[in-house]
């Protein structure tokens, strides 16, 4: 029986086996190459960066700073923060009336869809700065020193009693039958 095809080895004798091909050195590049390649993705995805920060200052310094009513330290202060949204800053200062700001933290046109994706990943660290400035007008003296009055004079309550004996005379007689 002729054939175009001959059958050598083991398969001729009868035993079984299975068509298992040796990787050749071309593939064994290729999957090298592609490992590389991923590897080198995931390091350039975990440089990039941007740091998003507020800083805060006030003159003088050493105000309590709240940040949509939490309380975040004393100025001046730098802070990250993560959400371009509406705030609400209340500055505090023992000598002054506290001062607050309503306003929005918005986004530099380089960090708006689609170039914030490609800013994330590059492996350069990139700052976004947010400065916000409180002057505290000098204190007023009559100001200071009414409160200063009130806190060392003890409370009257004459007021309040003359209200009630008012009161209770203005109201009508009840008949209880």
């Amino acid at each position: 029986m002729s054939s175009a095809f001959s059958v050598q080895g083991p398969a001729a004798t009868g035993s079984v086996s299975s068509d298992v091909r040796r990787p050749t050195k071309r593939s064994g590049v290729a999957v090298r190459r592609l490992t590389l390649y991923a590897l080198l993705v995931c390091l350039v995805a975990m440089t990039g960066c941007v740091k998003q920060l507020l800083l805060v200052e006030t003159t003088p310094p050493g105000a309590k700073i709240f940040y949509n009513g939490h309380y975040l330290g004393e100025s001046p202060l730098t802070t990250e923060f993560l959400w371009y949204e509406p705030y609400r800053l209340r500055v505090e200062h023992a000598e002054y009336s506290p001062l607050q700001e309503n306003g929005v933290l918005k986004a530099p046109p380089w960090l708006w869809f689609p170039l914030d994706g490609v800013m994330a990943v590059l492996p350069l660290p990139f700052r976004d700065r947010h400065r916000i400035t409180f002057d505290f007008q000098s204190p007023q003296p009559e100001h200071i020193a009414a409160v200063m009055e009130a806190a060392e004079s003890p409370p009257t309550h004459t007021g309040l009693l003359e209200d009630l004996r008012r009161i209770h005379q203005q109201r009508p007689a009840r008949h209880d039958q």
